[in-house]
């Protein structure tokens, strides 16, 4: 019994330089000039070499957050990545996420997930709620003066292709200018776009209209947008129902739709009855409703009609021509004879002195569409021009004429 005493008494123990406590020889090992114990010690799931636990790098081998092996500083220095949001390692075999950042796939996520609702707070979802609770009628002296009629704006814009900004960014930029003194426009995502929004304004007058594009389409952001040049945007122009009749309606719908306008209303819209805008042959007395919404005037709203004939544009004259030219038909429709529906007596209507301050920009455009194209069509209207002006359309310089014609 003494002899086996004496035996542990001179057996060599050591203290682990991990946990401190003392230990065998044999129930230890030598890393370098230290000693660690064999509860200490951990072999590095890469090489195999022996670290104490302190030293030990924690590594992801997998995305999932269970499966965790420990590596040694050489290793984790040269065969792993770190995720830039949370700061875990993982092994050099699991994929990296993100196209801004090296992520983790769980980090890759939440920053979806934030850019996402970024996004969502710049650019709403189709006809969302809150965009729905926010809207109201702003009124201003025009509303006042005409019986408070109403305009709103629908204008459909793409990205354009060589552009490198976010679509959050670009519409951020307008938002911001449009809406620095109260809320005027909204954006909204539009699953007829293929990578674009939905400019929507508030319901105003014509006067607030035209301030509000002539500075939101004036900005250099606009040219990271196209609106023209594509098959996918259109602009809408809502007018409220109040002080309409029946009657007034069916005459704008069947002057839209009728074969002897079409010329003159492909000049306006520059584009004719696709299947967001269908044409509508339909004599007068039925003319004054429908149950189909993608007409050239949508009729099934009980609060506006909505004109949606027009091709999208980036130009503030041709929009504000086209709000205008709905502003102006449906005016002219209420003296118009019902036999008299044809293009040339609403175009003389528009000229008469009293009308001219509400067709600016549209005789402007009409002005324009006749000195620069030369088709027959536009020949019979810049004589029409000229029987109401009295002189006939200058045509344009050739330096003036070379404009591009994409965004007319």
């Amino acid at each position: 019994m003494s002899e086996h005493t004496n035996e542990q008494e001179t057996t060599p123990r050591v203290e682990c330089v991990e946990c401190g406590h003392e230990y065998d020889v044999a129930h230890t090992v030598r890393i370098g000039t230290d000693v660690v114990c064999t509860h200490c010690v951990v072999y590095c799931a890469h090489c195999d070499a022996a670290c104490g636990a302190s030293e030990v790098v924690h590594v992801h081998t997998s995305d999932s957050q269970w499966d965790v092996s420990g590596y040694c500083e050489h290793c984790a220095d040269y065969v792993t990545w770190s995720c830039e949001d949370c700061g875990r390692r993982f092994a050099e075999g699991v994929e990296s996420h993100g196209y801004d950042a090296m992520r983790c796939r769980t980090c890759q996520r939440e920053a979806e997930r934030e850019q996402e609702a970024e996004r969502m707070s710049v650019i709403g979802s189709y006809h969302n709620a809150a965009r729905r609770a926010a809207t109201y009628a702003i009124e201003s002296e025009w509303t006042r003066r005409h019986a408070g009629r109403f305009l709103g704006v629908e204008l459909e814009v793409e990205r354009h292709e060589n552009s490198g900004e976010a679509l959050h960014t670009i519409a951020s930029a307008l938002l911001d200018v449009a809406n620095d003194a109260g809320r005027r426009l909204f954006a909204e995502h539009d699953g007829s776009l293929s990578d674009g929004f939905e400019l929507i304004t508030q319901p105003l007058g014509l006067d607030d209209q035209r301030a509000l594009w002539s500075r939101v389409l004036a900005l250099p952001t606009v040219r990271e947008l196209r609106a023209h040049d594509t098959t996918t945007c259109g602009l809408h122009v809502h007018v409220t129902r109040a002080g309409l009749s029946r009657l007034q309606i069916a005459k704008a719908v069947v002057f839209l739709n009728d074969a002897r306008n079409e010329d003159f209303i492909r000049a306006i819209a520059r584009r004719y009855g696709n299947g967001y805008c269908k044409l509508k042959r339909v004599a007068l007395g039925q003319a004054a409703s429908s149950y189909d919404r993608y007409e050239m005037l949508n009729l099934t709203s009980s609060r506006t009609v909505e004109f949606r004939l027009f091709r999208g544009t980036l130009r503030a004259t041709t929009l504000l021509a086209c709000v205008e030219f709905a502003h102006a038909l449906l005016d002219w429709c209420k003296v118009a004879a019902c036999g008299s529906l044809t293009w040339q007596s609403f175009v003389a209507w528009c000229y008469a002195p009293e009308q001219r301050a509400d067709t600016l920009n549209l005789r402007a455009y009409l002005t324009r569409r006749v000195t620069e194209r030369m088709a027959p069509r536009y020949v019979a209207l810049r004589d029409v021009i000229t029987a109401c002006t009295g002189k006939t359309p200058a045509r344009l310089t050739p330096d003036t004429s070379a404009t591009r014609w994409a965004e007319v």
